[in-house]
């Protein structure tokens, strides 16, 4: 199955460029299965469509601008949420809306299309160079975020070399702001107290914080 990991951004535009770290971290970190790409674009432009076309399932990273939510926040949806396709900005060319709109006109099923997105910091705007502080810390959880949809989704396994080399790179320094922005963008907010009731304070790899989300999702879906 071919999937299209596309990351769109440009990292000299402040949180715009939350995309391509996003595609950063993904290459440096995993070894992503056979017929799964990860793709970097500046804008929403045409070239976007044409990836779209070419692939079976596509997942989309990009900043994400809603005047209610955090900075920082993360969030997943379907093409099927106008108002969150609304919000994925950059700052240039065309909008993510139109880039749908003239996908489904050429007669691709957009329903295989999961975006990811982070908020950005509206005061700060989507200039200067290098993110925003909480856009750059959500990062990290996103990518790991795509990894577990690509496995949930679609039964394909991200082998991550950091897990499996114990490297200090996963290592967490604030377990409960990680744990908050994984609950976030899995639907799980509520859960939040008790996972931070088994994390403690002191810095974790972020693979062991997963487990410990892992198994309170399924603690709840049994109940």
């Amino acid at each position: 199955m071919r999937v299209s990991i596309i990351c769109v951004g440009n990292d000299f535009h402040g949180d715009d460029g939350f995309g391509p770290a996003v595609a950063a971290y993904l290459s440096e970190r995993y070894m992503l299965p056979a017929g799964v790409e990860v793709i970097s674009h500046l804008d929403f432009g045409r070239a976007l469509v044409a990836d779209l076309m070419a692939c079976e399932a596509a997942v989309v990273v990009g900043a994400s601008d809603d005047a209610a939510a955090p900075v920082g926040s993360l969030v997943a949806f379907g093409t099927d949420d106008p108002d969150r396709v609304a919000g994925m900005t950059s700052t240039l060319d065309m909008n993510f809306a139109d880039v749908l709109n003239l996908t489904r006109a050429l007669g691709i099923d957009c329903s295989r299309i999961r975006c990811f997105g982070a908020q950005i910091d509206r005061e700060r705007g989507l200039t200067g160079t290098g993110m925003s502080e909480r856009v750059e810390a959500a990062v990290a959880p996103c990518a790991r975020a795509i990894a577990r949809y690509l496995g949930e989704a679609y039964w394909l396994t991200c082998v991550d070399y950091w897990a499996m080399t114990s490297d200090t790179r996963a290592l967490v320094a604030d377990p409960a702001a990680y744990a908050r922005a994984v609950l976030d963008v899995r639907g799980m907010s509520d859960q939040l107290d008790a996972v931070v009731s088994e994390l403690g304070v002191e810095p974790m790899p972020d693979y062991k914080i997963d487990e410990v989300i892992d198994r309170i999702f399924g603690e709840r879906q049994a109940a």
